[in-house]
């Protein structure tokens, strides 16, 4: 399928339209989730992707954890100085936690009760089964709580992530 009329730069749609030609699973994504804000506008997927050759895996001009740093600069900078660090956070996989095109509805879980609990279970070993979730306030802030309340999913230079000291 064609991106852009032979011999000339003019596309054949808009950046999203001619993209989602090949990529049909994604359009389908997008049509049911939040739309990461990269991919609204114009440029919505040469913000992060090449449209015909690129030196790394998924057509991305430099590394994963380079590219989100672009744009998300002060969590790369936190995470650099963090004590304790998250391992995806530490290894640069962002995309492990993040799905860096859509954050798709959850049926009730928020996207930190869902992202973490995918490597997290509730009641394993290394973590207590605390109540949270919907119906379940935290005292400090009156929202709900979820994991993100208490800890810091990227790093942070208290133990076990804590947002505070004990």
């Amino acid at each position: 399928k064609a991106c852009h009329e032979p011999g000339s730069g003019k596309m054949l749609g808009t950046q999203q339209e001619v993209c989602l030609r090949c990529h049909a699973g994604m359009k389908a994504e997008m049509k049911d989730g939040h739309l990461h804000p990269a991919l609204e506008g114009e440029a919505a997927c040469t913000s992060c992707h090449q449209p015909h050759t690129a030196r790394f895996e998924g057509l991305l001009p430099t590394s994963r954890d380079a590219l989100c740093a672009r744009c998300h600069e002060e969590n790369a900078k936190s995470n650099a100085t963090a004590e304790h660090v998250h391992p995806p956070t530490a290894t640069g996989t962002c995309t492990i936690c993040h799905d860096p095109h859509v954050m798709t509805p959850s049926g009730g879980m928020t996207f930190a009760e869902r992202r973490c609990a995918t490597c997290h279970a509730a009641g394993s070993k290394d973590h207590v089964n605390h109540p949270m979730g919907e119906g379940v306030e935290d005292p400090r802030t009156g929202g709900m709580l979820y994991c993100a309340s208490c800890h810091n999913p990227h790093g942070s230079v208290n133990q076990k992530m804590l947002t505070e000291r004990n």
